[in-house]
């Protein structure tokens, strides 16, 4: 089991990793700092694999923000 501080680290990197850049807060708004529909498949992906547990694209639609995300991942499955 993560910590939320490890967590949150993990998602940040997620979306670092698909967006190319890393000129977002925690609070940012996936879509409003480059986030796309490709992008938002690949934060599923790749955080799946970190996880090792499913993690859906419309997770990403609906807590966009990594701090939203972050919380949502948190709570048990």
């Amino acid at each position: 089991m993560q910590t939320t501080d490890t967590l949150a680290r993990t998602v940040h990197e997620t979306w670092a990793a698909a967006l190319g850049h890393d000129r977002f807060t925690d609070d940012d708004y996936f879509f409003s700092v480059g986030g796309t529909s490709l992008s938002a498949l690949k934060v599923s992906a790749r955080l799946t694999a970190a996880l090792g547990r499913q993690v859906p694209v419309r997770l990403i639609f609906t807590c966009q923000t990594v701090s939203a995300l972050t919380a949502a991942l948190a709570q048990p499955h």
